[in-house]
């Protein structure tokens, strides 16, 4: 297991001096790491097997392992309307009601004798 790799990834992460060096010039950060030819091929596969391989095989790389791609976490799942029914459908067919003011009188408002 190479040390010297596994303090890279960390020193990469976690610094934000570190990262932007290593944009500007890889090779000269791989250089000042003592990163021997098949770390630096791992690093820049950004590939989680081989970084894996290359940290020993033995660890394994935690968090995301899908080439850089963010993972997106889903909610629990909805449940679906059974086929027939529509949204804002009242059970038996009644009618839903709809708020209407009290005073529109007419139709809207049946009248005891």
């Amino acid at each position: 297991m190479s040390g010297n790799l596994s303090e890279f990834l960390v020193d990469l992460a976690s610094n934000p001096d570190q990262m932007a060096a290593f944009v500007a010039d890889p090779e000269r950060v791989f250089e000042e790491a003592g990163l021997t030819p098949d770390e630096r091929d791992a690093v820049r596969s950004r590939d989680a097997e081989r970084l894996n391989a290359a940290l020993g095989g033995g660890q394994q790389m935690q968090g995301n392992t899908n080439n850089g791609a963010a993972k997106v976490k889903r909610g629990p799942a909805r449940k679906k309307r059974p086929a027939g029914k529509k949204k804002g459908a009242t059970k038996k067919g009644g009618r839903k009601k709809t708020g209407g003011s009290r005073k529109s009188g007419g139709a809207a408002r049946s009248k005891k004798r």
